[in-house]
């Protein structure tokens, strides 16, 4: 193996240490304070409108509604509408009056802390996720945005404690085995790493951040030919991701 190469294998294992959050189409909600990541690292957290950590939980409209309160359920609802339009402090007052006519419902302070991750008060948007789970421990909404947060801050055992949960809960949701996945890489556990990348990577065939995840950990393992081929399934899912088309000229190399 030539000295090249070999630098080319650290350069792709140092990468494994980082997360590279991802935001795939236009109404993405991460902000700046984690754009640093976007080019510089090899794993994707991705994010579409209404998942990953700024999840947006309409599920309390029915558990409201359960209820038979309807000022409750009104309240709610234009709540919810207020934080669609990203006037996140209204949003959260709105949210504030539901919580004090006697809602216990965990969607509540869930949007409440999305609205706080929106406007940068993490601290507070975590305490919020956290009120949402002490509610209901396995709220999916908050198990995702809480361990995909907690992944990104660098606390991957308390992150692969939430999608533990989450998974025991809900098997098949494809956001905690990539969280499983991803936290187990970054804590060098590369065998669960690829346990749960691959699984992840057989639910979401169509997700190319799954392919580019689970490629990354094969690499990493020294596995080139199913890194090459899961490389391969994420370049047909996004042709134009110059970040795949690194990597499979790398691993390519190794072949």
């Amino acid at each position: 193996m030539t000295a090249s190469l070999v630098d080319e294998q650290q350069e792709e294992k140092e990468e494994l240490e980082k997360i590279q959050l991802f935001c795939g189409v236009v109404g993405c909600l991460f902000f700046p304070l984690l754009a640093a990541f976007l080019f510089s690292t090899g794993f994707y957290l991705w994010n579409r409108p209404g998942e990953g950590i700024n999840q947006l939980a309409n599920e309390g409209v029915v558990s409201i509604t359960k209820t038979g309160h309807k000022d409750g359920l009104a309240l709610f609802k234009k709540a919810r509408k207020v934080m669609d339009n990203y006037k996140n402090d209204d949003a959260i007052r709105l949210f504030e009056q539901v919580k004090e006519s006697s809602y216990t419902d965990p969607a509540t302070d869930h949007n409440i802390g999305s609205c706080h991750y929106r406007e940068k008060r993490y601290a507070k948007a975590e305490k919020h996720w956290r009120m949402a789970l002490q509610l209901n421990k396995n709220y999916k909404h908050s198990l995702i945005s809480l361990g995909r947060y907690l992944l990104i801050k660098g606390r991957e055992q308390e992150a692969v404690e939430l999608a533990t949960r989450g998974n025991k809960k809900h098997p098949n949701e494809v956001e905690f085995i990539e969280i499983l996945g991803l936290a187990y890489a970054r804590q060098k556990n590369y065998t669960l790493a690829t346990i749960f990348l691959r699984k992840a990577s057989e639910l979401s065939p169509k997700k190319a951040s799954v392919h580019i995840n689970y490629g990354t950990v094969l690499f990493n393992k020294c596995n080139y030919g199913k890194a090459n081929a899961a490389f391969e399934k994420a370049l047909l899912l996004q042709p134009n991701n110059d970040l795949i088309k690194k990597k499979l000229a790398r691993v390519k190399k190794f072949l």
